[in-house]
């Protein structure tokens, strides 16, 4: 028996039949109903096997300006809101989008880190101040994966691999550590250039 599109419409968005029995009486499967229903824009989600249909938020695309609906159970389960027509609008979208042109800043912060630290790929290079240009050591952190550097943003504390700004007291330190032939270290130079400066600053406030 050849179903039509409006009846099915009727028995599972109007009327609010369990999907197992809509397929009882159409001799239809979920995937059939489904596509049908998709291709005239009459889709809706259900919360649960038999249970009432999620409510439909009414949207516009994102990137074209044109109608979309949204499921308020996407929503809740943490969707992005911004809602597209079609892959093609999405993909526009990213094209057009001024983030696109960070990438490089991405790339370049994991040059950067993987002369301090062996950075694997699936690990995620974290920019602190959330300025993905601003590729200073400091600003760079590592994370073991994608789903950490999520929760991070999320507000959880999630631990770091690798912090730029440790590693440049560290870098610090030793060369403030290194000796030369003489055996005095940069930190002994450092702190003579200083001392001889201070007497100098004590010299000209005398003969003033």
């Amino acid at each position: 028996m050849r179903v039509s599109t409006e009846d099915l419409v009727e028995l599972v968005n109007r009327k609010g039949l369990p999907m197992a029995e809509v397929m009882e009486l159409t001799g239809m499967t979920r995937q059939g109903i489904w596509k049908r229903l998709k291709k005239v824009g009459e889709y809706v989600p259900r919360r649960a096997p038999g249970g009432a249909p999620c409510k439909v938020v009414e949207q516009v695309c994102a990137f074209c300006g044109e109608p979309v609906k949204k499921y308020r159970k996407r929503m809740e389960q943490g969707a992005q809101m911004k809602a597209y027509c079609n892959m093609q609008c999405y993909a526009d979208a990213l094209a057009a989008h001024p983030y696109v042109g960070w990438r490089q800043g991405c790339r370049r912060a994991r040059v950067l880190v993987a002369q301090h630290y062996p950075l694997q790929d699936e690990q995620i290079v974290h920019h602190k101040d959330g300025d993905n240009r601003n590729n200073d050591l400091a600003n760079l952190a590592v994370f073991a994966s994608n789903a950490d550097h999520v929760a991070h943003h999320r507000g959880r504390a999630v631990p770091v691999l690798f912090d730029g700004a440790m590693r440049m007291q560290t870098v610090m330190r030793e060369a403030l550590d290194f000796r030369g032939e003489d055996g005095r270290t940069n930190r002994d130079l450092l702190r003579r250039h200083v001392a001889q400066m201070q007497a100098m600053c004590e010299q000209l406030k005398r003969g003033a």
